[in-house]
């Protein structure tokens, strides 16, 4: 009883905080740390947090996470400094003609990269079409967000569709085939809420004077390939050749510094940047609060009072994998949690494993421990609360949405 006292007063004071540390516009980095020590002194002593620091500072998944981060985030300096990021824009703005594609293309292509913060790579080339059409910052994190992570739900090597089909018996297509809807439905809303009524800048005509120019025309397409290879590359490697992501945007780097010949003094500005560490600082504070919930116990005590609340069961399959999605920041280990417990209340077809699978990934997309929001917020500069002026009436409709196929479908 006094354990189940003490993570209700943990969970609550510790977001509470958390509330108020993001409306201050505390960094985010700040914030997740201060509130993983809060909750860990509220909920298990003293003595536990610097137990749990420590944990989180040799835990294997942090230290490749904050090295995956900091690699990520060289390439998009490196890509800046030199102003391969502008010729990369140029490009694909001449080729696509209108910033709204780029928008939506950047990041869903970008999107395949299934790595921790991965929004980091599409960030800067979502703030320079962005501008181009004058979107605030939280529109571009909306943005970024959005059409980076819809791909997920078909994309067959995601780990988290892997998982599910896995742990529910049914077969990794027939999730996709469901779930392809939910991601033409979301393709079609985040094309409304970010570009309709929203006047396009007239597209660069320049594409069109190359058409009866075939060498011109292939050097436009020549310049983009050589300009979107280190960031293709790493995707490429991941996928195929399986090898270590840290490895894999090394190369990328390595491409890069090759094709752009950067002086000394961009690396010199590189390590001086305070956006390097702090960015840093967010990896490491989304890892702390992960396993400060998964140490605490708060999302098991949360999981079994939910199910003692005797609800219906497609509410509850909403309602589990959701709310562990937002507290962890994970999809991967809400469902990995959920999914087993749903299992001993009902039976589990491809139905209830594809509502279960949405429901985790519409909690994982707003959720304030969600590493990609953390870091787009802190690169575009945004607070959590205007970013959620577009994130939560777009996973609201997107819910309804899934939940309405699953009644008829």
């Amino acid at each position: 009883m006094l354990n189940a006292l003490g993570n209700i007063l943990a969970l609550i004071i510790s977001f509470a905080i958390l509330g108020i540390f993001l409306y201050l516009k505390i960094h985010i980095g700040i914030v997740l740390v201060a509130t993983s020590i809060i909750m860990t002194f509220i909920s298990l002593g003293p003595l536990s947090v610097p137990d749990i620091i420590l944990r989180t500072a040799c835990d294997g998944n942090t230290i490749r996470l904050v090295i995956i981060t900091s690699l990520i985030m060289i390439l998009i300096s490196i890509y800046k400094e030199t102003g391969y990021i502008d010729r990369l824009s140029k490009s694909l703005r001449k080729i696509l003609k209108k910033s709204s594609l780029s928008l939506m293309i950047i990041p869903a292509v970008l999107g395949l990269l299934p790595v921790a913060g991965g929004a980091l790579m599409s960030a800067p080339l979502v703030d320079i079409e962005g501008d181009r059409l004058k979107l605030s910052a939280s529109e571009k994190v909306f943005i970024n967000i959005w059409f980076r992570h819809l791909v997920f739900l078909i994309y067959p090597l995601s780990q988290v569709l892997i998982l599910i089909a896995t742990l529910s018996g049914v077969s990794i297509w027939s999730i996709i085939i469901r779930q392809m809807p939910v991601m033409i439905f979301m393709l079609v809303l985040g094309f409304a809420i970010s570009f309709i009524r929203r006047s396009e800048l007239r597209h660069d005509t320049s594409h069109e004077s190359y058409l009866g120019n075939k060498h011109a025309y292939y050097q436009l397409y020549i310049e983009l390939l050589k300009t979107i290879l280190p960031i293709i590359i790493p995707v490429l490697i991941s996928i195929l050749v399986e090898l270590d992501l840290s490895i894999s945007i090394l190369v990328g780097i390595i491409i890069l510094i090759i094709l752009s010949r950067p002086r000394y003094i961009v690396f010199k500005h590189i390590l001086k940047d305070s956006k390097l560490y702090l960015i840093i600082l967010a990896a490491f504070g989304a890892m702390l609060l992960r396993n400060t919930i998964i140490h605490t116990g708060i999302q098991n005590f949360i999981a079994s009072s939910i199910i003692r609340i005797h609800i219906p069961f497609t509410l509850l399959m909403i309602l589990l994998p959701m709310i562990l999605a937002i507290l962890t920041g994970m999809t991967y280990s809400s469902l990995a949690i959920s999914i087993p417990i749903l299992q001993t209340i009902s039976d589990f077809t491809v139905k209830e494993a594809s509502l279960a699978y949405i429901s985790a990934f519409i909690g994982y997309l707003g959720a304030p421990t969600h590493l990609c929001l953390i870091l787009s917020l802190n690169y575009f500069r945004s607070s959590l609360f205007m970013a959620y002026k577009y994130l939560l009436p777009a996973n609201v409709a997107t819910l309804v949405f899934a939940v309405l196929l699953y009644l008829v479908w």
